[in-house]
C-alpha cells in the first residue's frame, strides 16, 4: 500500500513559532495534536498538498497510538534530528465513523492541531492515498473495517509531541478475556478480602457485638425479641458450649433447639 503525507506549510510555520518562543526559556516547545480525521477527497491536480489546511472531504474521526520519539545523532553527539512514528487507525465501529451509514473511498487523513493566536484548528500532518484509495464498508452492514496508517514525523531536536485525545485500542474478545483473568478478577478478588477484613475489625460492622455486651445479655436481648416469651423457641449450635444450663424444658438435640 502506498500512500505520501506531508507537514503542511502551517504545520512547518507551527513549529518554527513554538522553537522561536521557548529560545532563551527553560521551557519545551509543545505540539499538541487535536484530533486524526479521515476523507474521501483527492488533491486537485495541480495543487500541493502541503498548503492545504484541512481535509478535502471530510467523513469520520480516528484515533491514533502514543507516539515514539527517537532522536537520531552526529559522530559527535549532537542530535542530527527526532524522528516521532505513530499509527493513525480509522476503525469503522468508534469515534464516530459508526455513524457513517455510507461506503466510501478512503483516500486522505490529517493529524489536526490549534493555532495558539487564533485558536483555529488546522492540518498539521497531511496523508495522500494517490492511487490506492480504499473501499471502506460501513459498521451497518456488518462490516468491522479497521485501517491502519504508520506515519513519521521528522522534527528538529527538543521539540515535544503530545496527543490531547485519548488513544484507543481495538480489543478482542480474546484480549477482553486475558485481562479480565490476569487483571480484573484478581484485584476484585484481593480488594473483596481487604473490604471484608476491615469490616470484622470494625466493631460498628456487626450489629449484635454492638448491642450486645454478653452471651446472657444477647439471650435476653432475643427473647425480647419474641414479646418477652419465656416458652419462644430460639436455635443454636448444640456442639458449643454456650455456658449455661437449662432450668425448665428439654433440649431438642435434634432440632438444635430448647423445649418448654
Amino acid at each position: 500500500m502506498a500512500y505520501e503525507t506531508c507537514i503542511t506549510t502551517r504545520g512547518w510555520k507551527l513549529m518554527g513559532d513554538l522553537l522561536a518562543a521557548a529560545n532563551g526559556t527553560s521551557e519545551t516547545p509543545l505540539l499538541q495534536f487535536s484530533r486524526v480525521k479521515f476523507g474521501e477527497g483527492i488533491v486537485p491536480e495541480g495543487v500541493n498538498p502541503e498548503t492545504l489546511d484541512d481535509l478535502i472531504a471530510y467523513v469520520a474521526d480516528g484515533t491514533s497510538t502514543r507516539p515514539i520519539v527517537e532522536p537520531f545523532y552526529n559522530p559527535d553527539g549532537s542530535v542530527e534530528k527526532v524522528v516521532v512514528s505513530l499509527v493513525l487507525e480509522y476503525a469503522s465501529h468508534k469515534n464516530g465513523a459508526d455513524q457513517v451509514e455510507r461506503t466510501f473511498w478512503l483516500s486522505e487523513f490529517a493529524t489536526m492541531t490549534f493555532d495558539p493566536e487564533t485558536g483555529e484548528e488546522f492540518a498539521f500532518l497531511r496523508g495522500d492515498l494517490v492511487d490506492c484509495a480504499m473501499f471502506i464498508t460501513p459498521l451497518s452492514q456488518g462490516a468491522l473495517d479497521i485501517r491502519q496508517f504508520q506515519v513519521s514525523i521528522v522534527i528538529t531536536k527538543d521539540l515535544k509531541v503530545e496527543l490531547s485525545f485519548v488513544p484507543l485500542a481495538w480489543l478482542t474478545a480474546q484480549d477482553m478475556y486475558d485481562h479480565d483473568e490476569k487483571v480484573i478478577r484478581p484485584w476484585a478478588r484481593e480488594n473483596t478480602r481487604e473490604q471484608i477484613a476491615i469490616h470484622n475489625e470494625d466493631p460498628e460492622s456487626h450489629d449484635l457485638r454492638r448491642r450486645f455486651k454478653s452471651l446472657q445479655d444477647m439471650i435476653d436481648k432475643i427473647m425480647e425479641m419474641f414479646n418477652g416469651q419465656g416458652s419462644a423457641p430460639f436455635f443454636w449450635d448444640a456442639g458449643i458450649d454456650i455456658g449455661w444450663t437449662v432450668e425448665k424444658g428439654v433440649i431438642n438435640l435434634a432440632e438444635n433447639r430448647v423445649e418448654c
